[in-house]
């Protein structure tokens, strides 16, 4: 027995018209030998005390953790060709945090690198490898030393996924041999107010880089965009042959 207070359940199995996701889960349903029992939302009351889950009392023993032990496949560990001198921690700058070791110069650069490309680690970015390092060691200017190691570390370059669309076939427009036989139309939108015009359309001449500048009090329509251009552009050069505009409505409508 299930009980919901969803009412359309019930019907999930006589329902003789399914969507195709509806069908899908029905089908699914089909397995299972249930019944499905509607049953308001003002009755779901809160339960007594007596059918609630009782909670034991906390233990005050140390947690044993999720993974055992034995799963562990490469754990981190420092080796004693990265870690510096014992030596070194005389030299300490005054701006070292309590409990930190200080890395001097020299061995900055192996520490990133056995901390970036160890087998536990497996090459994290910046925010993962300077938390990993600020656990046990300072220096001064570690975020910009670990996040030049690791934007130009080689094997995350090659790795490293790409987080945008892959570009099209781009397609060279055809050289012009005369002007304005080859035109690029656009509007400049959202100007100020000059007699009562906001909006520009410029048309471009790709042969000798001359435009037409026909100012507009707003964005037009596509009847009115055929007229101006037969007006200010054709009547004076003639018909080109070939127009280049983006997918506005005005050059992509059937006029």
């Amino acid at each position: 027995m299930v009980r919901t207070d969803h009412k359309n359940l019930e019907y999930l199995r006589d329902a003789k018209r399914l969507n195709p996701r509806q069908a899908r889960w029905a089908l699914f349903f089909t397995r299972f030998n249930f019944t499905i029992s509607y049953r308001p939302g003002s009755k779901n009351v809160k339960a007594d005390a007596l059918s609630r889950i009782h909670s034991p009392e906390e233990s005050t023993d140390d947690p044993e953790p999720i993974i055992p032990e034995q799963l562990f496949v490469s754990p981190i560990t420092w080796s004693e060709e990265t870690l510096p001198e014992s030596s070194a921690s005389t030299n300490t700058p005054p701006g070292c945090p309590q409990g930190l070791q200080y890395i001097p110069w020299t061995c900055r650069i192996p520490l990133i690198h056995s901390s970036h490309t160890s087998l536990g680690t497996g090459h994290p970015g910046v925010n993962e490898t300077l938390s990993l390092l600020k656990q046990h060691f300072w220096w001064l200017n570690m975020t910009s030393d670990i996040r030049r190691y690791v934007q130009g570390c080689r094997e995350c370059a090659i790795s490293k996924s790409l987080r945008h669309l892959p570009s099209g076939k781009l397609q060279p427009l055809p050289v012009p041999n005369r002007p304005w036989s080859h035109l690029g139309v656009d509007f400049i939108m959202d100007l100020p107010v000059s007699n009562s015009c906001t909006c520009v359309l410029v048309v471009v001449d790709r042969f000798s880089k001359s435009c037409r500048l026909i100012p507009l009090p707003g964005l037009p329509t596509a009847m009115e965009t055929t007229e101006l251009m037969f007006n200010y552009v054709f009547r004076y050069y003639g018909l080109p042959e070939d127009i280049v505009s983006d997918r506005g409505s005005q050059f992509t409508s059937r006029v």
